[in-house]
């Protein structure tokens, strides 16, 4: 699962979200599969941008990239398949991206899909 970051900067004076990112382990993300799966985990990790690590390479997220189901609304999917086209006719090889970043513009209609709160379902095999 992605490490979720939620980025703020000054914006008009008051500190404001600027960029939800997603940072994955090396070969994380299976670039051969159309869709990627993870669960929101509220709240994220809130940092500066000066904290942002420009060493990772990083594409940026649309909101049209995001899957979402009002049945699992703590799980996001991300359209792999459609990221990865607009990565390759960048001229960057997917395999070597790491990150995701979500700007403001499309941060405000993600973070109106995310649950009002937390539920953890508890399931037990009884084999």
């Amino acid at each position: 699962m992605p490490k979720q970051s939620l980025f703020y900067d000054y914006i008009g004076g008051h500190l404001s979200p600027y960029l939800y990112v997603l940072t994955f382990e090396l070969s994380e993300i299976n670039w051969d599969k159309s869709i990627l799966s993870y669960q929101v985990v509220k709240p994220f990790i809130y940092e500066d941008t000066f904290e942002l690590d420009d060493s990772i390479i990083t594409s940026s997220l649309m909101f049209s990239d995001f899957v979402f189901n009002v049945d699992t609304p703590d799980v996001f999917k991300l359209n792999i398949k459609k990221i990865k086209k607009r990565i390759m006719e960048q001229g960057i090889d997917p395999y070597v991206v790491n990150q995701f970043a979500l700007p403001v513009h499309g941060l405000n209609e993600m973070l109106e899909m995310l649950p009002k709160e937390r539920v953890m379902i508890l399931k037990i095999d009884s084999k």
